[in-house]
């Protein structure tokens, strides 16, 4: 049920964004011209989120589903004894957290490539409207310093 649950939301959801962004491509409301990139690039970070999310499901039901090893290699460990038990859980719960880590660094990258020339485009809110780089401005700074002491200034 979950599963069939899912991929009918992940179906509705896709055909929403496509139908979306038809709409929107079509009207102009969100055209390349405002955007700086297609619209079309906008669907493809959607699909993307719904990738991940069906792959962050799949990893949860891998690693606390009966049927699959992590849970039984703790089942077989429950059976010696406490220590052993409280060894395996450690164990699969530290392998369990690496990938859905992998998996949602993977799907930011990915999502934020389809919009990479917007981040171009609207950059007037960044490190340039407020102040810019404090690196290069203390190199700045020094720099100057250095030519008035070469001077004979300071």
């Amino acid at each position: 049920a979950l599963y069939k649950g899912l991929v009918a939301a992940a179906v509705v959801a896709i055909a929403g964004f496509a139908i979306l962004t038809l709409i929107l491509n079509s009207t102009g409301a969100l055209s390349s011209a405002v955007l700086g990139h297609p619209v079309i690039n906008l669907f493809w970070a959607g699909v993307i989120g719904i990738v991940i999310t069906i792959l962050i499901v799949a990893i949860t039901e891998y690693f606390t589903g009966a049927q699959f090893s992590p849970v039984r290699s703790i089942a077989r460990a429950s059976q010696t004894g406490h220590a052993t038990n409280i060894i395996a859980g450690l164990a699969v719960g530290l392998e369990a957290a690496a990938p859905p880590v992998f998996v949602i660094a993977v799907g930011i990258r990915g999502g934020l490539r389809p919009g990479r020339s917007l981040r171009n485009r609207h950059r007037r809110h960044g490190p340039a409207q407020h102040g810019g780089d404090r690196g290069r401005d203390r190199r700045l700074r020094s720099d100057h310093r250095q030519r008035r002491r070469d001077r004979g200034d300071g």
